[in-house]
């Protein structure tokens, strides 16, 4: 398995060893038919896809190389590429939306609490369970959070 993937994305230890696991799962759920939901499965690619967008922007990775690369994978696994890596991109994109609007909304939160000198403890806990809400990783909430104080 190893040696596939590799001959598609030079294998690396640290963050682009966590991308290229997520990135394989990723396909080969989206490739059997399994779509971001409820259900196991699908929770599970939707966590997949969460945190495949948490390393693209953390390792400066753009959506084309994670479509091109999960294209390549995809055709040498399978030997046939349905379009499992533009529904990824696509999945990636919805969530990073949602991310924007968590940011905007923390923000807002926080100007209006600071304009009623109301920066408490409950403006966190409504923050983070508004994040959850949203669908959007505890480590993202507490990004946003974090810079929305700031």
């Amino acid at each position: 398995e190893a040696s596939i993937v590799s001959a598609v994305i030079p294998y690396e230890e640290g963050a682009k060893e966590k991308y290229i696991d997520a990135l394989v799962a990723a396909i080969v759920l989206y490739h059997h038919g399994v779509e971001p939901g409820r259900g196991k499965e699908r929770h599970v690619l939707k966590k997949i896809v969460k945190s495949i967008s948490y390393l693209r922007r953390r390792m400066n990775i753009s959506l084309e190389q994670i479509e091109q690369d999960g294209r390549k994978f995809e055709g040498i696994e399978f030997e046939t590429a349905n379009e499992s890596a533009e529904k990824l991109k696509q999945e990636i994109i919805a969530y990073e939306q949602q991310l924007i609007k968590f940011t905007d909304y923390a923000k807002n939160q926080v100007h209006a609490h600071k304009l009623r000198n109301d920066m408490g403890e409950k403006l966190l806990i409504k923050l983070k369970r508004e994040g959850a809400n949203m669908g959007i990783l505890p480590p993202e909430i507490e990004d946003v959070v974090s810079h929305a104080l700031n």
